[in-house]
């Protein structure tokens, strides 16, 4: 890692690191899809630039950087010349740095902890003492209100639960419980479970390997460093339920399947999962390709009636298709993508077929469709879609959902036979779809959804959707309605460069009884949602 621009301020500051070794910088994808981290082994300095040495780190991410060549412009990685574009970054462990009330330093050799004093902490909390009726202030008391909770944390599991397959452990339940001050694990190591942009740290406070029937019911994961429940493995029929997950270093729930390259027709995966009524919020903190259920070489699973917001990435992430036969249900999320883009709420890729058994018919790597219903997705920070299907998703059907300040339907790289119908779609300033080309007999279908295109930027933009195939042989809409605010929609079908309306897209073959109006009022927006939710008013 260079610095070369003398007249900045982390330049300067740099000559004043006495003793960097093992500090860590973390350091962002140059498009902010992960974060890295590296552990400083020499800082070098001269008079024109800085140079940061490493000497472990910078797995945690499952997608290659890109490179830029000597007129930085972003090209590959091969050849000489070229440098890692990264984008923003902190370091971490530098005393020096040692400047802001909170922030602490351990000095491992001489066993010393350096903590900067919280600022005007006093007037943090307000106490008062018990003499003569609570009365009167108690300084006492003011004082330590300000002290904060300094917890050394050791350990990154607190319980391992670990059978085979074979001889699986059973019918285990966990109830009750509260999990805190797991120690972090982005040190550690990670790798990329499959073929999505996400890489993992097999690991978490709870870590299910070989189980059957594990129940984990009203706990609370709180302030932990990694990962909360990691299920590795043959899980079969893990619970988790009624749940809170807060201030997570990592993410709340994730899967990590075993496979013999892409056959998986040995269910050696975590299989009938149910995620089911938690609440789950401010994850991510330190590694932001983080959810709310991360599903990584994994079928079968539901995640049903959750409360999901405040992440830095998507909440519901599908690295894979292995399988599919996941039913995603009756959760509302918001806020998510709050620290990255090119993303959705709920994401999946499907870059690795997996060679599978759940249809029925012997093994095919034709998956089970996995559904996506009666979900309330807000789209607002960095998200596009409500759900991005991204890079060779296939097998989704996506239907009776209601998706705010959300593109509608993405189908991109290959992806094939998903449907979206029965949606509800506010698309502020985006549009009801795009999506790439097809096979013939195996384009997406995009059905009975009402689209609603508000362009705050320029309201006689019409525009509501975009084939990338202009064939009846890709995707043909049908049987949709279009509100926009002049009354007027236009479709782009490329590789045409102009616009078509809606009679001249008919003509085309496209959008079979569909039709186009204008945005009613919110009243009747409100009661299209509940409608499509199945909300009654009491």
């Amino acid at each position: 890692m260079i610095l070369d621009n003398a007249a900045s301020e982390i330049f300067q500051r740099s000559k004043d690191w006495k003793d960097p070794k093992g500090a860590i910088v973390h350091a962002a994808h140059t498009q902010g899809w992960s974060w890295h981290m590296f552990n400083i082994s020499t800082v070098v300095h001269n008079q024109t630039s800085v140079t940061i040495k490493f000497d472990k780190g910078g797995s945690q991410g499952g997608r290659n950087w890109q490179c830029k060549d000597s007129d930085g412009h972003l090209c590959d990685c091969d050849g000489d010349g070229k440098m890692l574009d990264g984008g923003q970054w902190y370091v971490e462990g530098i005393l020096e740095e040692l400047d802001a009330p909170g922030e602490f330093y351990f000095d491992e050799d001489m066993k010393h902890l350096y903590f900067y004093p919280m600022k005007n902490c006093t007037d943090n909390k307000s106490m008062t003492s018990e003499r003569d009726g609570g009365t009167e202030t108690d300084t006492n008391l003011k004082r330590e209100s300000c002290i904060p909770d300094l917890v050394a944390s050791n350990l990154q599991t607190m319980i391992k639960i670990e059978g085979t397959m074979d001889v699986p452990v059973q019918n285990i339940r966990i109830q009750g419980i509260g999990f805190r001050d797991a120690a972090k694990t982005y040190m550690e190591q990670w790798s990329a479970p499959s073929g999505g942009d996400w890489a993992l740290h097999r690991g978490g406070a709870i870590h299910l390997e070989g189980t059957e029937n594990v129940v984990i019911v009203d706990s609370k994961f709180h302030r932990l460093d990694g990962n909360a429940i990691m299920l590795g493995g043959y899980c079969h029929g893990t619970q988790i339920m009624r749940s809170e997950f807060s201030w997570l270093g990592n993410g709340a729930i994730a899967t990590w399947g075993d496979t013999n390259g892409y056959d998986a027709t040995v269910p050696s995966q975590p299989r009938g999962t149910v995620v089911s009524q938690n609440v789950m919020s401010n994850l991510g903190l330190y590694q932001k390709q983080s959810s709310g259920f991360g599903q990584n070489k994994a079928c079968l699973n539901a995640v049903t009636d959750n409360v999901m917001f405040n992440l830095p990435r998507a909440a519901i992430n599908f690295n894979d298709g292995l399988g599919g036969g996941n039913m995603i249900r009756g959760n509302i999320i918001f806020n998510a993508c709050r620290e990255s883009g090119d993303h959705g709420p709920i994401n999946s890729w499907d870059r690795m077929p997996f060679l599978t058994n759940t249809t029925g018919t012997g093994p095919s790597f034709t998956p089970l469709p996995t559904h996506t219903t009666k979900n309330y997705i807000l789209a607002n920070y960095g998200a596009s879609e409500g759900f991005d299907n991204d890079d060779g998703s296939s097998w989704y059907y996506t239907y009776d959902n209601v998706f705010y300040a959300a593109d509608g339907f993405k189908m991109d790289y290959g992806g094939h036979d998903s449907r979206f119908y029965g949606n509800l779609v506010y698309a502020t300033n985006k549009h009801c779809f795009g999506t790439g080309s097809f096979q013939k007999d195996h384009a997406d279908e995009f059905f009975n959804n009402t689209c609603i295109v508000v362009s705050t930027r320029n309201p006689d933009d019409s525009k509501v959707g975009t084939l990338y195939q202009c064939s009846t042989d890709g995707m043909n809409p049908t049987q949709n309605r279009y509100l926009t605010q002049s009354g007027n929609a236009t479709w782009s079908c490329l590789p045409h460069s102009e616009l078509f309306t809606l009679a001249e897209m008919q003509d085309m073959g496209f959008e079979a009884n569909s039709s186009v109006g204008t945005i009613p009022d919110a009243g009747s927006i409100i009661s299209m949602a509940k409608e499509i939710l199945g909300i009654q008013t009491l």
